[in-house]
């Protein structure tokens, strides 16, 4: 636990990469799936991507991409994107 308090504080830290700020590491928050059981949205970070796309997969086909969606970068370097076939269960990927 003092591992996650020391980067919470305001001063810079490295985290295999930049040195990051308390502010920084506040946006890295909720990263992963989340869902409300009707959609989900899906936030990863990377410094370097360009662009990413989320792909959900068919439920009965897993090697069939029912659905792509553009990944949104913020300020944190935090891609976004949601869509209401995101729920438990589906299997999805990051390109």
């Amino acid at each position: 636990m003092a591992e996650i308090d020391a980067l919470t504080r305001d001063e810079p830290h490295t985290i295999d990469g930049p040195a990051l700020h308390g502010s920084a590491i506040d946006g890295l928050r909720d990263l992963g799936v989340r869902t409300d059981g009707k959609s989900g949205t899906l936030r990863v970070w990377s410094a370097n991507a360009s662009e990413l796309d989320l792909c959900l997969f068919d439920s009965k086909d897993a090697s069939w991409i029912v659905e792509t969606v553009a990944m949104v970068r913020d300020e944190h370097d935090v891609w976004q994107a949601s869509s209401p076939r995101l729920v438990p269960g589906t299997r999805y990927s990051v390109r």
